[in-house]
């Protein structure tokens, strides 16, 4: 049995227009495993390495694997959208 703990649900970022890319963070998924820790393999973005850009979403993929080599997936997509604010301040908050 294996218990992924706290999944990041779907992330929506809004940037100023013409702004165009958003650097977004979350906290790492964990895992609790009945027999141990589980092995993980990371998604190819880390939190805030990535700059994602307006109008292209991106699923992000942590896979668990418990001692029986089963894979448990935590998925969530990031979408930067354009805005209409009057200050990037606004539009950089989290949806």
């Amino acid at each position: 049995m294996l218990e992924i703990l706290n999944c990041p649900s779907n992330i929506t970022r809004y940037v100023y227009q013409n702004e165009g890319t958003s650097d977004v963070t979350w906290t790492d998924p964990t895992a609790i495993g009945a027999f141990g820790p589980p092995r993980i393999t990371p998604p190819n973005i880390a939190p805030g390495q990535y700059f994602f850009y307006v109008g292209n979403p991106v699923t992000i993929t942590y896979t668990f694997y418990d001692n029986f080599e089963r894979p448990h997936t935590c998925s969530f997509t990031v979408n930067v959208k354009e805005g209409k604010c009057s200050s990037s301040w606004m539009c950089l908050r989290d949806a």
